[in-house]
């Protein structure tokens, strides 16, 4: 039986983060994995350190104001990219931010995720 592409795995880090490992499409059109946080507290797609942005040679799109957990408005850059994502590639926007890459519930969005709470433990992601 093949690998099931709907299904991605990623763990539980030593700091309690659950990550998982995302493929992006560089400029030369290659795909290229990277390391994320998932964020249940960030709505939106993704995000990347500058970079990260520069490195994969990602499109601007726009900048707009955003929320903060602490009711801050913030302006972000927003960028486009090609990851691959349930199988298939998927342009997303992703916003410039520093820090670590985080994934957001957008991209979650229309999928399960569950994981094994605890050091190493499996997270588990399913697209439908």
């Amino acid at each position: 039986m093949g690998k099931d592409l709907s299904m991605m795995e990623g763990e539980i880090s030593a700091d309690n983060e659950m990550t998982v490992t995302l493929s992006l499409e560089n400029a030369e059109g290659r795909l290229e994995d990277f390391r994320c946080v998932i964020d249940t507290g960030f709505s939106d797609y993704l995000s990347l350190p500058f970079e990260d942005i520069e490195r994969f040679g990602l499109s601007y799109l726009e900048s707009r104001p955003f929320i903060l957990g602490d009711n801050q408005p913030v302006m972000f850059s927003i960028f486009t990219g090609r990851i691959y994502w349930d199988g298939k590639v998927r342009e997303i926007p992703i916003l410039a931010a520093e820090g670590t890459p985080l994934v957001g519930m957008r991209l979650l969005r229309g999928a399960v995720f569950f994981s094994d709470i605890r050091d190493g433990g499996k997270v588990f992601i399913r697209a439908f």
